[in-house]
């Protein structure tokens, strides 16, 4: 059974119960941002913006906010986390998140794409993908640092499991984007239903 731990709930819930802070920060610009955008108006040598109007500072910095006081939110909910452990690592996974949707935009402006327009896969999946890998890089998956109670179960990952964690969470986010994307689209907030 040891072989299959990555279709376990526990392990299923723990992976969504980890990224739920990039999740929220990843869709908080959408109601929180606007003002400057974060490239200033400039180009890039190609004659486009680099990034566009849809980048601010304000839904950055509010965004990371709020994946970051999810993050604590949830160290409440799980008192035998460490509440440094927890809110740095919501607040990596936030900011790495915001920073994959930068990444993603900057890409899409070269593609010429515009504001709005679904740029496949990178869209859906840059966040997490940037969001896990800023918590690898600065706070490396050790047992000691991923391991929570989450419903009476003990809920780690080691570093091996990363692997198996991506398995799980990246068709999971893919679905979860779509859906909230067409959820914004229902209500007018964006211009595209993917």
């Amino acid at each position: 059974m040891q072989d299959l731990f990555f279709l376990q709930s526990s392990f299923i819930i723990g992976a969504i119960w980890f990224v739920i802070p990039a999740y929220l920060a990843n869709s908080a610009p959408t109601v929180l941002g606007g003002g400057r955008p974060i490239d200033g108006r400039r180009m890039w040598r190609d004659g486009r913006r680099l990034l566009g109007d849809g980048k601010t500072w304000r839904g950055l910095i509010l965004g990371v906010l709020a994946g970051t006081l999810v993050g604590l939110l949830q160290y409440f909910i799980v008192e035998n986390e460490n509440s440094y452990e927890a809110i740095i690592r919501a607040f990596l996974i936030s900011f790495g998140a915001l920073l994959g949707v930068i990444i993603g935009s900057f890409f899409k402006r070269r593609k010429n794409l515009e504001r709005g327009e679904s740029f496949l896969f990178v869209d859906q999946l840059g966040f997490i993908i940037v969001g896990t890998l800023a918590v690898l890089i600065f706070f490396p998956f050790t047992i000691e640092n991923v391991s929570f109670m989450l419903y009476n179960e003990t809920i780690s990952f080691d570093f091996i499991q990363i692997l198996l964690y991506l398995v799980i969470i990246l068709p999971v986010t893919f679905a979860v984007h779509v859906i909230a994307n067409l959820f914004w689209y229902l209500l007018g907030k964006q211009d595209v239903p993917l």
